[in-house]
């Protein structure tokens, strides 16, 4: 089990790297703190194996916190600034990562700590149709089974997952959903959307038709569909 804390004065931002950090087995968040020297005390105290640390806190700097620990677990630097990068990795921390900060770079900078060559491996499996993605959705997290998809829309940092039953709103990027969900039933036909092949009714010009909704094709993504719907076909 690797042991997290996470020290950031913006309650979203630790709700975004709670909600990566929720998907990734064998990562347990002990404890999240606004105040760094509430912080810097519980790190003093406790065995942590990574600290995701924002550098520009109130009273107590996330560099001056780093620069304070005796005992540094695996620092991964969480902020909005790229200028403090250099001073960042002459003090030996792991990962730098700047905000807005995308669930794979997180991933990677998770598996540094670990050791791991593939970011992937920390991932749940998720490979059969019929298992279920846990989703963060206004604080809890949903239970969604991919063969119940229709189809999932791009909203910038979020996805719309639109399923037989329900719409889901959850901060994800689109690749990130599509690396979790079956390769062989899923494909993007746009920019913006991703389309589970068994639920298409029908193609017509540069549309798709799910359950009386029209989904635009993106020219670059057209081949790809009708190789997924041929072979899905054979």
């Amino acid at each position: 089990m690797i042991m997290c804390v996470i020290v950031d004065d913006e309650p979203l931002a630790i709700e975004i790297l709670e909600t990566y950090l929720a998907q990734i087995k064998d990562v347990f968040l002990t404890a999240k703190f606004t105040d760094s020297v509430e912080a810097f005390s519980f790190l003093q105290q406790s065995k942590i194996d990574i600290v995701f640390l924002d550098l520009n806190m109130p009273v107590l700097g996330g560099m001056e916190l780093l620069k304070n620990l005796k005992h540094k677990p695996a620092i991964i630097i969480t902020t909005a600034y790229r200028e403090f990068a250099v001073e960042g990795f002459e003090l030996d921390v792991l990962d730098y990562l700047v905000k807005p900060i995308s669930f794979p770079r997180c991933l990677k900078a998770i598996s540094k700590a670990v050791g791991q060559t593939q970011p992937k491996e920390l991932l749940p499996p998720q490979t059969e149709n019929n298992n279920t993605l846990w989703l963060k959705v206004d604080k809890k997290l949903i239970p969604v089974t991919p063969k119940d998809i229709l189809y999932i829309q791009s909203l910038k940092d979020y996805v719309r997952i639109v399923t037989t039953s329900q719409q889901l709103i959850t901060y994800h990027t689109l690749q990130s959903i599509l690396d979790k969900l079956p390769v062989t039933e899923f494909v993007r036909i746009h920019k913006s959307y991703i389309v589970q092949v068994i639920m298409v009714e029908s193609i017509e010009g540069n549309m798709v038709h799910i359950k009386k909704t029209e989904l635009p094709i993106g020219r670059n993504y057209r081949k790809n569909l009708l190789t997924y719907v041929k072979n899905s076909s054979t």
